[in-house]
């Protein structure tokens, strides 16, 4: 609550907010920590809160889809991160152990994006000379 109003997460209506990234951005970088909405098909009871939470999922990872097409990152992942609710902040280590193969990747796709720039910023300098 702020000045008497209810504020939510901007989140809610541009979760991966590539538009604002991308201004005077060399290398865009995307990291979906949303999940995978279709994992959660697998379980035999929902509970209201489980319909609410696959709902708002569903409705972000649309809105990340188009977010995406307009604006293709240069990086992008999405860490497995389903097995962790979206609000147990405490499980930090648990979710950082999880998704170690993924920051790997993400370093090494990183690594060759930012060595590709390098070069080639190098060669239009070079050609401008």
């Amino acid at each position: 609550m702020f000045a008497n109003h209810v504020l939510v997460d901007g989140g809610v209506v541009n979760p991966l907010p590539l538009d604002q990234a991308s201004i005077d951005t060399d290398i865009l970088v995307a990291i979906d920590v949303n999940g995978d909405p279709s994992e959660v098909i697998k379980r035999t009871s929902h509970s209201a809160i489980d319909v609410w939470f696959g709902s708002a999922q569903i409705m972000m990872h649309s809105l990340t889809a188009h977010m995406m097409a307009a604006y293709p990152p240069d990086v992008y992942v999405r860490p497995h991160v389903m097995p962790f609710g979206a609000l147990e902040f405490w499980r930090v280590r648990e979710i950082i152990a999880h998704v170690e193969k993924d920051k790997d990747n993400f370093k090494r796709h990183l690594e060759r994006k930012v060595e590709a720039f390098i070069t080639h910023t190098e060669l239009t300098t070079r050609a401008e000379d």
